[in-house]
């Protein structure tokens, strides 16, 4: 009668064709991870575009200002002012924390960490469109939403790393490597003042700029 223990040879052939499986099937696996980071990261712009609409109903429409470095004892990133419109127990805290608001980082680029990190990991403002006060230079803004044109083709944030690494969108061509973050199979979420969020690669987003889409008229 034939053993029923697996001879060397057998136990190698399931090993194989184990291995072959997974060499599959793990393509296919980070394909569905990447595609519901993407869909994460778009309900999280979605939320994030709510709070922008939010704070302009309570100030007369102007939009939220990327920053705010004329505070004599703070600097206030955007993130500042829409907080709490994005979570009740959100503070008014200059690096966002990874964990405890998840909605103003893109799941793609987040970390396991539960210390604060630069806002590098935060999406971003568009500066060119939301505007800002700093002491040190001319300020610019803040804007009424109706000064902006139409509001399907101005982008006020999205997936972004400012190139000094505090989460503003500068748009031109010598920022773009920096600023955008093409994290979701070549593409970046960008957050359009009508609130609708769509994903851009490198030659959409330079046709987007050409048409003034990242710039205030």
């Amino acid at each position: 009668m034939r053993s029923k223990i697996f001879t060397l040879l057998e136990l190698l052939i399931v090993i194989a064709i184990m291995a072959l499986l997974i060499s599959i099937l793990f393509p296919a696996l980070a394909k569905v991870k990447a595609k519901a980071a993407q869909i994460s990261c778009i309900s999280n712009l979605k939320s994030v575009g709510l709070a922008h609409v939010n704070y302009m109903n309570d100030y007369d429409s102007y939009l939220v200002m990327t920053y705010n470095f004329r505070s004599p004892s703070r600097h206030w990133f955007f993130t500042s002012y829409l907080g709490q419109y994005l979570m009740p127990s959100f503070n008014d805290i200059y690096w966002p924390d990874v964990k405890a608001y998840p909605m103003i980082h893109c799941p793609a680029l987040r970390t396991t960490s539960s210390v604060t990190v630069p806002t590098s990991f935060i999406y971003g403002c568009n500066i060119s469109v939301c505007g800002y006060y700093n002491d040190a230079a001319a300020n610019d803004g803040p804007f009424k939403a109706q000064a902006l044109g139409s509001p399907t083709e101005k982008i006020i944030g999205g997936d972004a790393s400012g190139p000094d690494h505090n989460a503003i969108m500068h748009k031109n061509a010598s920022h773009l490597g920096n600023a955008d973050r093409f994290v979701h199979d070549k593409q970046a979420n960008h957050l359009f003042l009508d609130i609708h969020v769509s994903g851009s690669n490198v030659t959409e987003v330079l046709s987007m700029q050409a048409r003034n889409y990242f710039q205030h008229p």
